[in-house]
């Protein structure tokens, strides 16, 4: 279970838009506050009033996934006694709402993981993050993100986390450093930025997740396979240009990914390894 001071209890555990109305997984949302209701309802979340939420809790699926802007809203489920199995997360979106640890751990047996913003958590704005849970495929995307020591804490549309090393955010060639005191999630959930060091979801998930790999990797070979397709998406993840590659000519590199050259001699081989931080023979994996 990774922990942090901000993120309440969330265990460690995929960018089409759903059908309107049609999220793919049911979304509760519970709240006072039309700011946050109306975005989720026209997103197709189902809106509980506080009257109903105990009826509601219990008769709801497990795969839901629930949604509220104060934790007193969502206080009176502590009463019930937990479920076999829990609902699928929960969602508190004001980050400056912190509960009292007894009711938190009290609210902890309904709810497989929580994502529970401190002040210090860079947070999607209500409308934004209705159109990330709703989607067809809330995981690919970023819901919130959190720097803890030397590791950022990121919380995906699906409710699921990933825990990335500081370290994998390397300089960019023009020599744009991040800037993990200035973090935002930015492009409607697609993209990072820390300062004006830009990294997208894509590329995160790519590197870090085993299973968004192996589903990218199939999609992508389904429309190419190649040497040249691989060493693309390679050059992509490490955020680099044809021009990061001299002394190979932009143009031989081109042809390189267009699978115009079939068996780039030994020097060029080298060149590729040491720039893309991997042995030759492991380009084509990618």
């Amino acid at each position: 279970m990774a922990r942090s001071g901000g993120w309440g209890a969330c265990p460690q555990t995929a960018l089409n838009r759903t059908v309107r109305g049609l999220p793919t997984r049911p979304v509760c949302v519970l709240d006072d506050d039309d700011t946050v209701v109306r975005p989720f309802a026209a997103a197709g979340a189902r809106v509980v009033a506080r009257d109903a939420l105990l009826d509601s809790f219990r008769t709801a699926d497990v795969r839901t996934r629930w949604v509220t802007s104060r934790w007193d809203i969502i206080a009176p489920l502590a009463v019930l006694a937990p479920k076999a199995r829990p609902a699928y997360g929960l969602l508190v979106i004001d980050r400056f709402a912190r509960p009292e640890p007894v009711l938190q751990e009290a609210l902890r047996p309904h709810f497989a993981r929580f994502v529970a913003p401190s002040r210090s958590t860079a947070l999607l704005e209500a409308g934004q993050a209705a159109e990330v849970i709703t989607s067809r495929e809330p995981g690919d995307y970023l819901l919130a993100a959190q720097v803890v020591g030397d590791r950022l804490f990121l919380a995906r549309g699906s409710f699921d986390m990933l825990t990335v090393p500081l370290r994998s955010f390397r300089p960019a060639a023009s020599g744009l450093a991040p800037d993990f005191e200035r973090v935002t999630i930015v492009d409607h959930g697609l993209a990072i930025a820390l300062g004006e060091y830009e990294s997208t979801a894509e590329v995160i998930l790519y590197e870090h997740d085993k299973g968004y790999r192996r589903r990218a990797k199939q999609r992508e070979r389904a429309h190419d396979d190649s040497f040249g397709a691989a060493l693309r998406r390679l050059r992509l993840l490490r955020g680099l240009r044809r021009s990061d590659f001299a002394p190979i000519d932009e143009r031989e590199l081109r042809r390189l990914e267009a699978n115009e050259i079939k068996r780039p001699p030994g020097a060029i081989r080298r060149i590729l390894a040491q720039r893309l931080g991997v042995p030759f023979q492991e380009i084509r994996s990618f």
